[in-house]
This record gives C-alpha cells, sequence and structure tokens, in this order.
C-alpha cells in the first residue's frame, strides 16, 4: 500500500472508527441476507434459512475482531482501548492510585531534578568553541603527588615558543581589584589574561572588543572587559559605557567591551579567590618572567586538529625534560599534566553527582518494588475479572498487554506529578549544595524532559511485569469455581513477600550508607583543626599599588591598623597573616639549613610559609610548644627569626633540637638565614581531612605583602565586630574596601560541606 493511502487508513481507523464500524455492520448483514437466500431457494422456510446462515457464520464478534486485527492502525486503537479502561481502574482505586502516584512522583521527580544537574554540569558543553580540543596545562610535582599544581611564567613561555602540537597557549591568574568611585569602595573578583585568551576559547564580547595583542604589554595594559554581571550591577546596563574609565587599585582603566552572560572562565578549577571573575585585564608579559621563580599562573592551550591528547602530552613531556636541563635547580622533580577542559572543571563535583545518581536510583527501585507489590495486591482482586476475559477468548499476551498499559499510565501520571515538582526539587538540591562546587543553574530542557518520558515507560514496565504475568497465569475456571481466589493467589503471595524484602534490602543499603556517611561527617567535624574557631573574625585588605608602593608603607599601614584594633571594644586580640589556616592557599618553597649539605636537586626541603602578626599564636588559639613567640618590634623591623611547626621541626630535625639553629627560606630576591626562635603546634591548613605540612611562620617585616588578612578574636559575635573594623580602616584609608569578611566557624564549616551534602543526600 502506497503511503497516502495507507495514512488514510490508518487516520481513518483511529478517529472515524463509529463509521468504519457501521459498515461493518452493514457488510455483515448483507452477507447474511444472501445466505439466507439461498438457502431459502433451496427449500427452508424463512426463519430457519436466517437461522442457518447466522449458525455458519459464527460469532460475529470475533470476526469483528479479527476485521479490526487486519485494519491499519489496529495497535493504536487497541492501545486507546487499553487507556480508556486502564483509566476507569484508577479511577475505581481512588485509595492505590494516590499512593501509586504519589511514589511514583517521588521517585521519578527526584530522578528527573538529579539528571537535570548531571545534566547541566557534566553533560551540557561549554560556551567555547572547539571544546574538544581545549586542555588545561598543570605543572606536577612527582616529590609530593601534586599533579595539578599552577605553571611558572618562564615554563609557559618555554613551552609556548617551543611547541608544535598547540594552535594557541594562554595563561591566567585570580586577583582581586578595589574599585572606586559611584559609591563605597568594593572588591571585585577579576583575572589577569593573556590577551589572546579570548580568541583562543572561541569567545566574543556582546558589547565592544576583546583584548588586541599590544595590549599585553606593560604600558598598554590599562583596558578592562567588564562581566555582564558587573555592567548590569555597576553601570546599569549602559551601552555607552564603552570607553568609559573604570578605577582600580587608585590607577585608571578604560572599558573596551562587556562579555556575555553565560561566560565563566574556570571558576571551578584553579581559582586562587574562590569566586567567579567579573572583570577580566590584560596580562603584562615582561622579559624577567623567563627567568624561572616562583608558580602561579594557570595556563590553557587548544590543540591543533589532528593532534591527539596523547600526542601532546608526549611533546610536552619532552619540553619539560629539556628545560629541566637548563634550570636543574627550579625544574628537577616537575612535570606537566593535560587534562581536558571539561573533565578539569567538573572533576570537583563528578564523584559527588554519580554518588546522589545511584541514590536516587535506589529510591526509584524501592518505589517500583512498592507500586508492583501494591498492583499484586490488586491482581488478587481482578482474577474474576481476568478469569472471564480469558473465558471469553482473550490471550495471555493481551491480558500482559492489558496490564503493562495500566502500569505505564499510573507511570505517566506518577511521571507528570514529579516533573512538576523536579523544578522545586533542583532548586532545593542546588540551595542544599556547597558553594565551592560552584554548581551552576539547572534548568529543565529538552534533554530533561526526554528522560522523564523514558524513565516512566521504563518505570511502568519495571513495576508491571510481575503482576502482568501474574494474571495472565491465572486459571479461569479455578478462578471462577472459589469466587476469585484461585490457587494462583496464593501463588501469587509469595512474590509479594519477595518484592516486599526486595524493599527492605534495598532501604537498608541506602540507610546503611548513609549512616557511614553521617560516621565520617561526625569524625571529621570532631577533627582538631589545631586552633581556636570560636569567636573569630577574618577579612581581606589589599592596599592599591598606585598609592601604596613601598614595602616601608605596607608595614606602617598594618601596624596602624592593628594598633587602633586591638583597643577597640569588644576585642580581645587581633593580628595579620596572608593566609589563615583553611581560608585559602598557602605559599611553599624550598629551603636549607645553615650547617647542613643541601639535599640533591628534586629532593629539596619544602616548606609552606606564612606571615604572622606579633599577636598571631595567641590570636589564633595555636599552641607555642617551644621557644617564644615574636616581638613588636620584628613585626615592624626585618630581624631574620623564624617560628617552625612541629612536623617541620620532626621531619628536618630529628633527634636535634632546631631552637637557636638557622635556616634559609627561598623567598624575595636575597633571602638571608633566619634564627628559629619558637616551634608551634601543627595546624591543619588545607581541610580537616588532610595531614599537616611543615610551615614556617615569619614576621610580615622578613617579606612585606601589600594584600594581607586581618583576624580578630572578640568577646562575642564577631560579625558585629566587621562594622567598627570598616570605621577604622575607612579612617585610615577612605578608599579601601573590606573582602572576605566571614567567621572561622564558617570556614571551618565550608571545609565540611561536601560531607555534608554527601550525608545529607
Amino acid at each position: 500500500m502506497k503511503l497516502p493511502a495507507y495514512l488514510r487508513s490508518l487516520v481513518s481507523a483511529l478517529f472515524d472508527r463509529a463509521s468504519a464500524d457501521h459498515e461493518m455492520d452493514a457488510e455483515i448483514r448483507t452477507h447474511l441476507a444472501n445466505r439466507a437466500d439461498d438457502l431459502e431457494r433451496a427449500g427452508l422456510p424463512r426463519v430457519d434459512a436466517e437461522r442457518r446462515a447466522r449458525i455458519e457464520f459464527g460469532s460475529q464478534e470475533r470476526f469483528k475482531e479479527e476485521i479490526r486485527e487486519a485494519r491499519d492502525g489496529h495497535f493504536f486503537d487497541t492501545l486507546v482501548q487499553d487507556v480508556r479502561f486502564g483509566l476507569r481502574m484508577l479511577r475505581k482505586n481512588p485509595g492505590f492510585t494516590a499512593v501509586a502516584v504519589l511514589t511514583l512522583a517521588l521517585g521519578i521527580g527526584a530522578n528527573s531534578s538529579v539528571f537535570s544537574v548531571t545534566n547541566s554540569v557534566l553533560l551540557e558543553s561549554l560556551p567555547y568553541q572547539h571544546e574538544s580540543r581545549l586542555v588545561m596545562i598543570w605543572e606536577q610535582n612527582t616529590h609530593s603527588g601534586n599533579d595539578h599544581n599552577v605553571v611558572s611564567p618562564a615554563n609557559f613561555l618555554y613551552w609556548q615558543d617551543n611547541n608544535t602540537v598547540f594552535d594557541q597557549m594562554a595563561a591566567f591568574w585570580d586577583e582581586e581589584v578595589t574599585v572606586t568611585g559611584n559609591g563605597d569602595p568594593r572588591q571585585i573578583p577579576a583575572q589577569v589574561v593573556s590577551a589572546n585568551l579570548f580568541s583562543l576559547l572561541g569567545v566574543s564580547p556582546i558589547l565592544g572588543r576583546s583584548f588586541s595583542s599590544d595590549e599585553g604589554q606593560r604600558g598598554r595594559d590599562h583596558v578592562a572587559l567588564l562581566g555582564y554581571g558587573l555592567w548590569q550591577r555597576e553601570f546599569g546596563g549602559d551601552r555607552g559605557v564603552l570607553g568609559k574609565p573604570l578605577r582600580l587599585d587608585g590607577e585608571n582603566y578604560l572599558i573596551v567591551g562587556v562579555m556575555p552572560r553565560d561566560v565563566t572562565l574556570f571558576a571551578p578549577k584553579g581559582s586562587l579567590t574562590g569566586k567567579v571573575a567579573e572583570l577580566w585585564l590584560p596580562f603584562a608579559w615582561r622579559e624577567d618572567h623567563r627567568k624561572p621563580h616562583g608558580r602561579y599562573l594557570s595556563a590553557v592551550a587548544r590543540m591543533k586538529e589532528n593532534v591527539s591528547l596523547v600526542q601532546a602530552q608526549t611533546q610536552m613531556d619532552s619540553l619539560v625534560q629539556n628545560f629541566t636541563k637548563l634550570y636543574p635547580d627550579f625544574e628537577t622533580g616537575w612535570g606537566v599534566n593535560l587534562v581536558p577542559v571539561h573533565a578539569d572543571m567538573v572533576s570537583h563535583i563528578r564523584s559527588t553527582l554519580l554518588v546522589l545518581v545511584g541514590a536516587v536510583g535506589f529510591v526509584l527501585l524501592i518505589a517500583c518494588a512498592n507500586i508492583a507489590n501494591l498492583m499484586l495486591g490488586q491482581a488478587v482482586a481482578r482474577e474474576r475479572e481476568v478469569a472471564v476475559r480469558t473465558a471469553l477468548g482473550a490471550s495471555r499476551s493481551r491480558i500482559v498487554w492489558q496490564y503493562l498499559t495500566e502500569s505505564i499510565v499510573l507511570s505517566l501520571l506518577g511521571g507528570t506529578l514529579g516533573l512538576l515538582a523536579a523544578q522545586w526539587t533542583t532548586s532545593a538540591l542546588l540551595a542544599l549544595a556547597p558553594k565551592d562546587l560552584h554548581v551552576k543553574a539547572a534548568h529543565l530542557d529538552w534533554r530533561v524532559l526526554l528522560f522523564g518520558i523514558a524513565t516512566c515507560l521504563l518505570t511502568g514496565i519495571v513495576f508491571g511485569v510481575a503482576p502482568a504475568f501474574a494474571a495472565a497465569h491465572t486459571d479461569p475456571a479455578d478462578a471462577l469455581r472459589n469466587g476469585g481466589r484461585s490457587e494462583t493467589g496464593v501463588h501469587r503471595g509469595g512474590l509479594r513477600n519477595a518484592f516486599a524484602v526486595a524493599e527492605i534490602a534495598l532501604s537498608l543499603i541506602l540507610l546503611s550508607a548513609a549512616g557511614l556517611l553521617m560516621k565520617s561527617f561526625v569524625r571529621l567535624s570532631a577533627v582538631d583543626p589545631g586552633f581556636d574557631t570560636r569567636d573569630l573574625l577574618t577579612l581581606r585588605i589589599s592596599l592599591p599599588s598606585s598609592k601604596y608602593a613601598k614595602e616601608a608603607q605596607f608595614i606602617e599601614f598594618f601596624n596602624a591598623l592593628l594598633q587602633q584594633v586591638r583597643i577597640a571594644p569588644g576585642i580581645r586580640a587581633a593580628t595579620i597573616s596572608n593566609s589563615f589556616p583553611l581560608s585559602g592557599m598557602t605559599p611553599g618553597t624550598s629551603f636549607e639549613i645553615v650547617g647542613k649539605p643541601s639535599p640533591p636537586p628534586g629532593q629539596d626541603r619544602v616548606t609552606d610559609v606564612q606571615k604572622a602578626g606579633s599577636d598571631y599564636f595567641r590570636t589564633m588559639g595555636i599552641r607555642l610548644l617551644r621557644g617564644r613567640s615574636f616581638a613588636d618590634r620584628e613585626e615592624s623591623v626585618a630581624s631574620h627569626v623564624v617560628v617552625i611547626s612541629e612536623s617541620l621541626a620532626r621531619q628536618f630535625f630529628q633527634d636535634e633540637d632546631p631552637l637557636g639553629q638557622k635556616i634559609l627560606i627561598d623567598i624575595g630576591d636575597k633571602p638571608e638565614p633566619s634564627q628559629i626562635i619558637g616551634i608551634a603546634a601543627d595546624v591543619k591548613r588545607d581541610s580537616l581531612e588532610t595531614n599537616s605540612r611543615p610551615m614556617c611562620y615569619l614576621p610580615h617585616a622578613e617579606l612585606p605583602f601589600s594584600s594581607m588578612m586581618l583576624a580578630v578574636r572578640a568577646d562575642s559575635d564577631p560579625l558585629a565586630k566587621a562594622p567598627v573594623i570598616g570605621a577604622i580602616v575607612h579612617q585610615l584609608d577612605p578608599e579601601l574596601p573590606l573582602a572576605s569578611v566571614t567567621t572561622m566557624d564558617q570556614i571551618l564549616g565550608g571545609t565540611v560541606a561536601r560531607q555534608r551534602f554527601a550525608a545529607l543526600l
């Protein structure tokens, strides 16, 4: 049959069934009348002839059914009948229907919600061109095992000049800049980027232009690209913002463009500020960047079209070996690690989402077992109905199909309710997620709807198969003889018990997992961080280089700040540091012990380095095991003294007494030996799960920083002291904002947020 004729036949069968049945009845009547006429001519009376014709013809309804089955669209016709019948049966049992629909709504809605987040994070492509060819470039330290270390500018420039596997390479790093003008000073998270970063990613501003190549040179780098949110918040979405000045850290920058709303450049991974950048500035390269010193850059590259990740990694390994031969002291023990950009950005959340997918999958299985059990109970009550249908000629496959149709109808009803609730569930899920997961907003797009529909159909089949086959194997004679209570109903009880056992088993697995996660969370929360978090406020203050250009100015400002803060009412102690425990990255470097031979290349003595004020250990509640802390004078004048941690003393001095000995820490241009004056207890730096690393505490005057954190120990409610500190800072400099204002309890809570999230799930 040609397609147009088939479609006409299908439409007629689906939408004009009454007319088709009328024609079929007329055809049967004509056939019976013709046969009766033949029999009457053969000598039978008319009444007997008509009766004989009907007997010869047989069951008219069976004949009609055979014709219907032979028609195009019979499948859809039967499906419509079964759906109508299924809806009638569900209306007849409102209690069962309500329980089943709500149970399925929970299971399917939860799965759809989790899939929407998973789709948004793991499956959706990033807003970059040639995403499959983009890789992050990390240095890896073979000594510590860290394979996601930031990159040295010298390494980056050497790789950029000598590789043949990348179309382009770009670097960036995170910082916070102070914006002044148009209200109170405020700090904005920013990224300083290679001028070619946006062309590498294939990202264009929605307004204005990107950075030009010459703006990556010192003296021409005072231009800025605004993030969409910053453009809306600070400038009201004014399209005339191009060419306007923007005061950053006391210097004027020219606004040259506005980036799209959905562009977030590598915030989840490699961010030192922990915040999503809202402003981009060009990185001005200098010739001295080619000299190996320090690692602080993140790097990204686009592989050439026919280059594989393995080929790129192989060449980069070769370049690392060549550069190590040039600078063995700096490069020995370091390698390179290429990671696809998408995999790198979601690596921090992939395992959490997969755990959640497994958990809600178990919830759906429990729901299926529950509904299957309820439907088996319904099947017992419907044995007489099934027996009658079987006696009238219904096949087992027809019974199975009818039951599966009812199951799928029930599943679609529950799934519809679940999908409607999934939007709220998704919002609640994102609200529970830790902020450092950087989960972007999820939405119910076509993928989620398709997943929901597929889940409904599969779920309906899963929980409907057992009741369908149980009903199909009902003995009609037995069921009719025993008033609807057949022997198969007795055997069905064993199947119901099996489903109940499966439900309990799955629930116990989930409860056991939840118990283990809760136990881990409780144990982690009980870990001693090595300092007292109570009533401790922390914040950051950054001095602009345009106003504070000399190290002496850094020291003078922070000393003046500490003097006034320490005498403020309600404040028991105050100190400064470049990085407090659990609140950010701590720089590390190598050191030598004066009087001892240097270790071979690649086996350097390594320590973290932290700047500390004179009252640091008392303010933070860190035990001083031996020796003393810094004196007030050592906070202002470089005196070449150092306090070391317990783990450093244990690892590098063993049976010796470190007090009075000198170490040479590789910091600054001309490092000098520092005398060990004290030993402090170990402190958890990165998280409560990791071991404490060796640490050296230096007075601020040893290597002054322009950006420092302030810690304040308050009598009560530390957040209430923030306005007091803000007033003191503004009195010293009205253009300085307070940034990252938080309590140490909040920081500590953030370190266990992922474990708390997993336990809640």
